[in-house]
């Protein structure tokens, strides 16, 4: 799980980099953003039929992404940019008892979910010739859940790929021309975990605070 998040880190670096090294020669419609924060899921559950069926509760998270997007129109008020996004929700108690626990006889040592999210957001600002602005998105695409979890001292891992979406609302502050530091509230949500046996719902949904930074090109 760590070599991915290092990955992913190293992923979105290198997504924002060029945006950083060109910032200063002027903007044109490009642009590359890189930002963090923490998610907070919502409760799940996990029903494997014959075997356990509960409800789960996720600690407080964090999440990482970074994006690589375009300007749209005459004064630039609309954005498209394709986006990957990663956060790690482990869960913290199953059916109201903190893990490590005993479910119908089940010992469930552990649980945790990484979810890798690839999405295409549309954005629309709203600036009133000041440095401050504010913008609402929404964008879908899909999710990479790779689930892990201890089960009677035996380690399961299973991965899905499933439906993603979100929307969101947040506000900027233009530093310079080309630089923007902004923050905001997504709500994010994805398909259910499937795996063999049963079906996992994994926080879903997610409501995500982000602070960023976004660099003109």
């Amino acid at each position: 799980m760590n070599k991915k998040l290092i990955t992913i880190i190293c992923c979105c670096f290198f997504l924002v980099l060029p945006a950083v090294s060109l910032g200063g020669q002027g903007a044109t419609g490009m642009y590359g953003s890189f930002n963090a924060g923490v998610a907070i899921p919502a409760d799940g559950s996990m029903t494997i039929p014959g075997l356990v069926s509960a409800e789960l509760e996720y600690d407080t998270s964090f999440t990482v992404g970074g994006a690589l997007g375009y300007r749209l129109g005459e004064t630039g008020d609309y954005r498209l940019e394709g986006e990957v996004a990663y956060q790690n929700n482990e869960v913290d108690r199953i059916a109201y008892i903190s893990l490590p626990a005993d479910v119908d006889g089940v010992i469930l040592s552990s649980m945790e979910a990484s979810v890798l999210t690839f999405l295409l957001n549309g954005y629309i600002d709203f600036n009133y010739g000041s440095a401050f602005s504010w913008f609402v998105t929404a964008g879908a695409g899909f999710a990479r859940i790779d689930g892990e979890m201890t089960v009677d001292g035996v380690n399961y891992d299973e991965d899905d790929t499933v439906f993603a979406y979100q929307f969101g609302v947040g506000a900027g502050y233009a530093v310079t021309e080309t630089v923007t530091l902004d923050c905001k509230y997504r709500y994010l949500r994805t398909g259910d975990f499937n795996i063999e046996g049963g079906d996992v719902e994994v926080a879903s949904p997610s409501h995500n605070i982000i602070a960023g930074i976004r660099v003109a090109f």
